[in-house]
C-alpha cells in the first residue's frame, strides 16, 4: 500500500457536490489530525466536517495526504507498521480511535473502495456475499441471495451479471469490477463509503457510470 509522504504541510481542498443544497447533520468530524509514518509526518493539522447524505471530495496534488486521511477514518492505517494518528476523528460524535471501538465493526460501518478494482478471487456472488456472511447479517440462504441481488442492483450491475453470478468476479471488465467492489461495500449496509480515486484506472465510459452511481448513492451515505 502506497504511503503519502508530503514533506511539508500541503492543503487539501474540499469540494462538496450539490453544495447549494442544505447540509445535513455532521456525520464525520475531524479535528487537528496529524499522521506519522515513523518519523515522517504525512498529514498536518487537518480539521474537517462532513455532513450526512452528501458527496464530499478531497482535492489536492499527489502525495498531499488525501489517501492517508481517508484511511484514518476507518482505521486502515492500523494495518501499517509504524503509523501513528494524532488528533480526533469522530463518527456520529464517537472517537473512532477510542479503545472501545472494534476496527472490524468500524470498517463495516465505514466501507472503502480503492483506486484500482480489487475483487476477491471468488465468484461474483461470493464477492458480495462475503461481508454479510462474516458479519452475520444474513440469517439464511434466501436472505443472503436477496442481499446480493439488492446490492448488485444498487451498484447498477445486476442486469449485466444476473446470469453469471457463479463466474469469477475477476473476469469482469475494469468498470464492472469497480461496481462489483462498490456492491461488496454496500452489502453490509455501511453508513459511510470512502472512495480513493475510484475512477483513476477506468476508461471515460466506465468513469461516467461510476460518477452517476456515486450521485445515486448520495442520499443513502456520506
Amino acid at each position: 500500500m502506497a504511503h503519502d509522504t508530503a514533506s511539508a504541510p500541503v492543503h487539501i481542498a474540499v469540494d462538496r457536490a450539490h453544495a447549494s443544497q442544505p447540509a445535513g447533520a455532521i456525520k464525520i468530524r475531524a479535528r487537528d489530525v496529524n499522521v506519522f509514518y515513523g518519523d515522517k509526518q504525512a498529514l498536518f493539522d487537518v480539521s474537517l466536517d462532513v455532513p450526512e447524505n452528501s458527496v464530499t471530495a478531497l482535492i489536492g496534488p499527489s502525495g498531499c495526504g488525501k489517501s492517508t486521511f481517508l484511511r484514518s477514518i476507518n482505521r486502515m492505517n492500523d494495518t501499517i507498521a509504524g503509523c501513528k494518528v494524532v488528533g480526533r476523528i469522530e463518527l456520529d460524535g464517537e472517537d473512532v480511535n477510542d479503545r472501545s471501538i472494534d476496527p472490524v465493526v468500524l470498517r463495516a460501518r465505514v466501507g472503502m473502495v480503492f483506486q484500482k478494482p480489487n475483487p476477491f478471487p471468488k465468484t461474483i456472488f461470493e464477492n458480495v456475499a462475503y461481508g454479510p456472511r462474516i458479519h452475520g447479517i444474513a440469517t439464511g440462504k434466501a436472505e443472503l441471495e436477496a442481499i446480493v441481488e439488492s446490492s448488485l442492483k444498487r451498484a447498477g450491475l445486476w442486469a449485466e451479471v444476473a446470469d453469471r453470478l457463479h463466474q469469477p468476479g475477476t473476469g469482469l471488465s475494469g468498470g464492472q469490477q469497480q461496481r462489483l467492489v462498490i456492491a461488496r461495500a454496500i452489502a453490509v449496509s455501511p453508513e459511510v463509503i470512502l472512495m480513493d480515486e475510484p475512477c483513476s484506472a477506468l476508461d471515460p465510459i466506465a468513469t461516467a457510470r461510476i460518477e452517476e452511481l456515486i450521485d445515486e448513492l448520495r442520499n443513502q451515505y456520506c
